[in-house]
């Protein structure tokens, strides 16, 4: 377990995978960074862009890094000393390499409470290393993930019965915007203006997203089936939050 020291150190050597980065000044990087002791941090990596910094090959956007910095006691900003690659997660698939970037840009998004922060990282890195190894519907994985950050985060969306009779559902039925559940063919003939329409393919396979892992080379998904799932989950998503969670790479 990691926990913060009650003495402050400002010389730290962690572990973390960097988010995202950005040019700062002429010569400067800044990370977002997630870490296991501290939550999500901002390291500013000053001059790493010019051609003699060892450390700035190591900082690509997904790394899992090795960070030596220092940090003033109350500042937000860590100071970058040095930054050594562990391990990198990359695919030639275009979809793959897609989703990948949408969990960076999920865990960049959140709130992410420093008591939480070491599942957090576990779950990501997790993510990846997954990932990287699956050759086609890695937006289903992506699925599982958006899944497991619902539960965690109490707003879990239970598809499995309809929320106005209790039924479980197991063919057409629709997402109730409204009330943030699923509605059975029966409930749903009253609410059709407030609801995504579920076909069976796209109801047949959501059923399966809880042990997508079993099915995930075996799966045809369409894209009218990919873009109705993603877009209930996101709904329910962002029905939960003040902001609005957007994945550039999603598009």
């Amino acid at each position: 377990m990691f926990r913060r020291n009650m003495e402050h150190n400002p010389f730290l050597t962690i572990t973390g995978i960097v988010l995202n980065k950005k040019k700062f000044r002429e010569s400067s990087i800044i990370c977002d960074v997630l870490t296991p002791a501290f939550g999500r941090i901002s390291v500013l990596g000053k001059g790493v862009r010019k051609d003699s910094s060892p450390s700035y090959g190591s900082l690509q956007t997904g790394a899992e890094v090795e960070l030596e910095l220092y940090h003033k006691r109350d500042s937000e900003w860590y100071i970058l000393k040095s930054a050594n690659l562990k391990s990198l997660y990359t695919s030639a698939n275009y979809e793959t390499t897609a989703c990948l970037q949408a969990g960076l840009e999920l865990f960049l998004q959140l709130v992410i409470d420093h008591h939480e922060a070491e599942e957090y990282y576990r779950i990501l890195l997790s993510y990846q290393q997954y990932l990287a190894k699956v050759d086609k519907n890695g937006i289903a994985i992506f699925w599982r993930l958006l899944l497991r950050i619902m539960e965690m985060n109490g707003i879990s969306l239970k598809w499995q019965k309809c929320l106005n009779c209790n039924t479980i559902l197991s063919e057409f039925f629709g997402y109730y915007a409204l009330r943030n559940g699923m509605l059975c063919p029966a409930c749903s003939h009253t609410h059709r203006e407030d609801m995504i329409i579920i076909d069976q393919e796209t109801a047949d396979l959501m059923l399966k997203i809880p042990s997508i892992g079993n099915h995930i080379n075996d799966l045809n998904i369409s894209s009218q089936a990919q873009n109705t799932i993603t877009r209930i989950l996101l709904t329910h998503l962002n029905h939960h939050y003040d902001h609005h969670f957007r994945f550039k790479s999603l598009k």
